[in-house]
């Protein structure tokens, strides 16, 4: 009877064991790696969304999502800057401050895009040049300073720096540009695969709208490219003004002899063309007149005749 009573409290013991063990291992069964409990069902279903995410349907454009790392797209990028300038500047040689802006330009390692001069007064002396340059961006700010610090120039009268940033343009056109490249290529496919004449003619459509566009990107691409890489500068040079004596402007004989004969000079050219204008337009009138002088002379002629012979 000893041995009965004890071990019916053991085999209840171990009977209580038995039944904590299966309940825990039925809660694990019951819960994610992260704790959070999965319903009946809803596992199956967060699969088949996976599954359909990452098998995307037949002929659509794969879109590639970035993953949330942390870290945008443009911590991987350097900043994309267009960069210009405007400078006017008072040279006390003209000419000479173009050829030295040129050369200044071609070690730099740009280009010149366009050069133009206006002379000025009457001895066609005096002007104003513009030239748009384009020099490395890296090299840009090296440049200014070498033409602002050039013996030639004497102030510098104006100057606007001006930059644009276009990084989120040029990161946008780079991946329509890639989606479009994919996509023409799963429409090539699809071309290969055609059969009739009405699927390859409606193939081919698509593929003439995606290139346009792939050209479309591709250009505004190329001219951000150029701009980003090689900055522009427009330079204006004007002739600084000539200095002035202390004491005055003396007063010069042979300037004031030669500024007199040059307005005599354009004086008698000014009669000359008003008396030139007058008979050109007046041509209808010359023969009437000659006509009426030549019947007053007549008449005339008459009337001494007529006077002689009547004393």
């Amino acid at each position: 009877m000893g041995s009965i009573r004890t071990t019916r409290p053991l085999a209840a013991v171990l009977l209580s064991l038995l039944v904590a063990l299966a309940l825990a291992t039925a809660c694990s069964r019951g819960e994610r790696p992260g704790g959070q409990a999965v319903q009946p069902g809803v596992a199956s279903t967060a699969v088949v969304a996976d599954q359909a995410r990452q098998a995307p349907a037949a002929g659509a454009p794969e879109m590639s999502v970035p993953a949330s790392t942390g870290t945008t797209a443009l911590g991987v990028f350097d900043r994309f800057v267009i960069r210009t300038a405007e400078l006017s500047l008072s040279v006390s040689d003209v000419g000479q401050a173009l050829v030295a802006i040129r050369q200044l330009t071609v070690d730099a390692g740009g280009f010149v895009l366009s050069s133009s001069t206006y002379a000025q007064g009457d001895d066609k002396t005096g002007g104003t040049a513009v030239l748009t340059v384009q020099v490395p961006s890296e090299r840009f700010d090296q440049f200014l300073n070498q033409v602002r610090t050039s013996p030639l120039v004497v102030e510098v009268e104006r100057e606007q720096l001006q930059s644009q940033d276009v990084t989120e343009e040029y990161l946008d056109l780079d991946a329509r540009l890639r989606n479009l490249q994919a996509t023409e290529q799963r429409y090539l496919a699809l071309l290969d695969r055609a059969t009739t004449i009405e699927e390859i003619l409606r193939v081919e459509q698509e593929l003439s709208r995606i290139r346009y566009e792939i050209e479309q990107v591709t250009g505004r691409k190329q001219y951000l490219e150029r701009h980003i890489a090689y900055a522009q500068a427009t330079i204006t040079l004007v002739p600084a003004p000539a200095p002035q004596e202390p004491g005055g402007p003396a007063f010069d004989f042979a300037r004031a002899v030669e500024r007199a004969w040059r307005a005599s000079l354009r004086f008698i050219g000014g009669v000359a063309e008003i008396i030139v204008m007058s008979v050109v337009f007046l041509w209808w009138l010359w023969p009437i007149l000659a006509v009426l002088a030549a019947l007053v002379l007549r008449w005339r002629g008459r009337r001494q005749a007529t006077g002689a012979t009547h004393p």
